[in-house]
């Protein structure tokens, strides 16, 4: 055994030539400490082991168990492979929670918005039969003009997919009307079909495509009107 004094941050008991100020000291029982010019860097305690500066990781930080970050500001629950923000017990995959409900926002870097410009996008995703993701559904805001101070028109569109790209189904527009299969609908509710068809809310019989329901618009077929 190397016996020493218990040192302190600007005096630690093993210190260097070259600097004297930098080294390892011992201020309690079960205290490990580790100072750099004098200034207290790390504690290594009985219970914790706490960095006081910033920490840099060069490489990949692994952390066994759950990590919490400021208590619930992050905490990420390890036994249910759950992350929470907020909250340090979260319900599902991702919960975010805040004292008068929890937001959250998807933005754009830029800073001159123009109409076309897309404002934040959440995909839905599944793997292909080669377990490659693939968009199944998309709900993007994109700017419907330009943006400046307090002007921000902006459209909310709805995308699936039926084979392999997803289309647009449904857009609110900056003006609150919302278009089916339109991208730019006129009125509070547009739904829009190919000319010389109609559109139908209700059900289709699956063997003689006898119809229940409302239907609007006009077809022709062996000079008969459906109006």
């Amino acid at each position: 055994q190397i016996l020493a004094p218990a040192g302190s941050a600007g005096s630690p008991s093993y210190a260097f030539s070259a600097q004297a100020s930098t080294g390892m000291y011992k201020p309690g029982t079960n205290q490990l400490y580790f100072s750099v010019a004098g200034t207290r860097k790390l504690r290594l305690e009985s219970a914790q082991i706490v960095v006081e500066t910033a920490l840099v990781a060069n490489t990949t930080l692994n952390v066994i168990g759950d990590a919490a970050f400021d208590t619930d500001t992050l905490f990420v629950d390890a036994s249910e492979d759950r992350v929470g923000i907020g909250t340090t017990a979260p319900q599902q995959d991702l919960e975010v929670m805040g004292s008068a409900g929890g937001v959250i926002a998807i933005s754009t870097g830029e800073t001159t918005i123009v109409d076309g410009d897309n404002l934040g996008a959440i995909a839905f995703l599944g793997l292909d039969a080669q377990s490659v993701p693939k968009q199944g559904a998309f709900i993007k805001a994109m700017a419907a003009g330009t943006h400046s101070s307090n002007v921000y028109p902006t459209d909310l569109i709805f995308y699936t997919a039926a084979t392999a790209d997803v289309v647009e189904r449904l857009r609110i527009d900056s003006d609150g009307y919302v278009g089916i299969a339109t991208s730019a609908p006129q009125s509070k509710l547009q739904v829009a079909t190919a000319t010389g068809t109609y559109s139908h809310f209700g059900a289709i019989a699956t063997t003689n495509t006898h119809y229940t329901g409302i239907t609007l618009g006009f077809t022709e077929s062996n000079n008969i009107n459906y109006r």
